[in-house]
């Protein structure tokens, strides 16, 4: 949900896209200085974040307190530092390993129709580069879909998942 494929994303970055996703180049510096920089003030890294969300009410109180209590933990912040390392290096290297081969399976790829960074993009048609069968649309949210419009997702993605539906 809300993304493409990041060696994809890293071979189209501009300023745009780095000040937009500036964590994608925060999170990957050594161990473990972003770490130590977000554990001085988790809570204003995700006021940053999700703030807006949670003013409106988008991010109900219980789901705020659930994500600052998971980010406050060292374990779950390294963790997450060490995801966006993972895109940054191997996962790099395991897309170039496996260019060319197709993903075969059904994808169905949705995004936010009010991320300014995917209107540059027809979104089925770059992922149709990957794989052969791509459905999908956009959702009338930000990047975070599923707290934004979770009915939207869920009748996007239930059907899709459903045993019984036809495959295209």
């Amino acid at each position: 949900m809300d993304i493409l494929p990041t060696a994809f994303l890293y071979a189209q970055t501009d300023r745009s896209f780095a000040t937009r996703y500036w964590e994608w180049f925060f999170f990957v510096q050594e161990y473990d200085f972003p770490e130590k920089l977000l554990s001085g003030n988790p809570e204003a890294f995700l006021r940053y974040e999700l703030g807006e969300w949670v003013n409106n009410g988008v991010i109900v109180p219980e789901a705020w307190s659930e994500y600052l209590r998971a980010l406050s933990n060292p374990t779950a912040m390294h963790g997450m530092c060490e995801d966006y390392r993972a895109g940054a290096t191997i996962d790099l290297e395991h897309d170039a390993a496996d260019s060319g081969q197709p993903l075969l399976c059904p994808l169905m790829v949705l995004w936010g129709d009010e991320n300014p960074v995917w209107r540059r993009f027809n979104m089925l048609e770059v992922w149709r580069q990957f794989a052969p069968t791509v459905v999908g649309s956009a959702i009338r949210a930000g990047h975070y879909l599923a707290e934004e419009a979770p009915d939207q997702v869920l009748a996007k993605l239930l059907p899709f998942l459903s045993p019984q539906r036809e495959m295209a």
